[in-house]
């Protein structure tokens, strides 16, 4: 069963790939959208959360940090600790910040300042320049917030959508 601080998170894009995955709706498939131009990789497993919408009127985002990569297609249980904030050209998004659900090296993980520093600041970092060389397109990071609002990101995106 799912708890309230779990979520369903669909794996887009692994850890170290530089291969911009999205889940293609109409035909159910993976597809690669594009590969991330610049020397970056994706520091966690990048994907979305099913049964969201965010204000971005996408899925909402969430990164999952595990100690593997998995793939693009699979689904993981996670547990919801934080949520980063991007700026891009249309306005604000969320990004949550998860931990996989029964991994003992994460047990002890419920809110962000239970995350190593350095890993937050690289989603950060890592948020600041992956569009830095695609034509015309930038995003910045804009901090990070803590269990409690991410919840609230969590709980918002899903009465957006449809259906609920």
């Amino acid at each position: 069963m799912i708890e309230s601080d779990q979520v369903d998170v669909v794996i887009e894009s692994p850890r170290g790939s530089r291969n911009k995955y999205e889940f293609d709706e109409e035909r159910g498939v993976m597809r690669l959208d594009r590969r991330i131009v610049g020397a970056v990789t994706f520091p966690a497993d990048y994907g979305f959360v099913p049964g969201t919408v965010g204000e971005d009127g996408e899925p909402l985002d969430a990164l999952v940090l595990l100690d593997e990569p998995t793939y693009p297609g699979i689904w993981v249980v996670a547990r919801v600790v934080g949520v980063s904030w991007i700026g891009t050209r249309t306005g604000r998004e969320a990004k949550l910040l998860c931990v996989p659900v029964g991994d003992p090296a994460y047990e002890d993980v419920h809110d962000l300042p239970d995350l190593p520093r350095h890993v937050v600041q690289e989603i950060g970092q890592f948020f600041d320049v992956y569009k830095q060389l695609d034509d015309g397109t930038t995003t910045t990071d804009e901090g990070q917030d803590g269990r409690d609002v991410a919840i609230r990101v969590l709980a918002e995106a899903r009465t957006r959508y449809p259906g609920t």
